[in-house]
């Protein structure tokens, strides 16, 4: 069974359930303070499983389906049977490093906390952006109009910038950028290779 949609399914399944038991998704949210100061180090990995609405939810769910599905698809075939123990790595690895920022910058601030699996997906989405940087993708709000998927890359960690300096969600944001660079040197472990085509790549769209 494909890892994507079991994980896909537990995110689904426990995100409902904190919607339904609010004190359910308050204990599991990110506190960098509760964390340090409190030992609840379990935050750094439940916080990924719920999310602030359905709307963050079904956004997440549905970049997760996208750019899940052709990575798995891509460690399965380069690296064979270990291929699924990787993707797994990816997933939780993404998660976990994701929220490093916040851990180290936040710590002394009692009412901050984050969820959603931001920060997963972001590894993912990278990860997809090194193995396929040509890969037209699509704007929700702009559709039909399809940008290569490395440009794409950009313009959505200028919106996670944007929308961590108004911190006004409680979604992880600032999540998207440590969550991209886990997934670039993930990747580049994987196959160094693909650093040296998205190099090429880039130069050539920007004429130099």
């Amino acid at each position: 069974m494909s890892l994507t949609f079991v994980l896909m399914g537990l995110i689904a399944l426990v995100s409902l359930l904190g919607f339904w038991l609010p004190w359910l998704k308050a204990t599991g949210c990110f506190s960098p303070y509760e964390t340090v100061h409190r030992g609840k180090w379990w935050q750094l990995f439940t916080h990924g499983f719920f999310h602030a609405d359905g709307m963050h939810l079904a956004l997440n769910l549905w970049v997760f389906y996208l750019m899940g599905s052709p990575v798995e698809s891509y460690l399965s075939l380069v690296q064979g049977e270990r291929g699924a123990v990787s993707f797994l790595s990816l997933f939780v690895g993404g998660l976990l490093f994701s929220s490093l920022w916040a851990l180290l910058t936040k710590s002394n601030r009692p009412n901050y906390k984050e969820l959603g699996a931001s920060g997963a997906v972001s590894s993912l989405l990278f990860a997809f952006i090194l193995i396929n940087p040509n890969q037209k993708l699509y704007f929700i709000f702009l559709p039909g109009i399809g940008i290569p998927s490395v440009f794409f890359g950009l313009a959505y960690l200028g919106y996670s910038a944007w929308m961590a300096r108004r911190n006004s969600d409680g979604i992880a944001h600032d999540a998207h950028f440590t969550g991209a660079l886990f997934g670039i040197g993930y990747m580049l472990m994987v196959r160094p290779d693909l650093g040296v085509y998205l190099i090429e790549l880039v130069r050539y769209y920007l004429g130099i």
